[in-house]
């Protein structure tokens, strides 16, 4: 199974950072262009100003982290099959109205076997929690 990663960290933008509606707007539309689902939206907001965002997604996760202070947030976009996070990095720039950008893109490759054992695996830790829950 193959993997992209997007690590994407915007400085100088003139957008308001710390607006929830506003960046989770922003973040929906970037689901809309990517054509993935978001099953889960996790916000958490910082005192006195600072705002981490995470979508989970049905083909992995999208993370906002912002300093609003320093005019900067950061973005991660972890997707699986054909979606691809480099086709949104000029929207986010623009959306964010960054004045700089910092981009890492990398491909990563789980093994299936690896991968099937994880999942037995981690199916048995949740069998053992439930049953300390009832």
């Amino acid at each position: 199974m193959h993997y992209k990663q997007l690590l994407l960290d915007l400085t100088g933008c003139r957008a308001d950072l710390d607006n929830e509606g506003t960046v989770k707007s922003i973040l929906d539309k970037a689901c809309e262009m990517l054509e993935v689902n978001a099953v889960k939206k996790f916000t958490h907001r910082y005192s006195p100003y600072g705002l981490s965002i995470v979508y989970v997604l049905a083909e992995s996760h999208i993370s906002y982290h912002s300093w609003p202070e320093h005019k900067t947030c950061n973005i991660d976009i972890f997707s699986c099959g054909g979606v691809d996070p480099k086709n949104i990095v000029r929207f986010l720039c623009e959306s964010f109205q960054a004045a700089a950008k910092k981009e890492k893109y990398s491909f990563r490759n789980v093994c299936e076997p690896i991968l099937a054992k994880q999942v037995q695996n981690f199916s048995g830790i949740q069998q053992d929690f439930s049953a300390h829950n009832h």
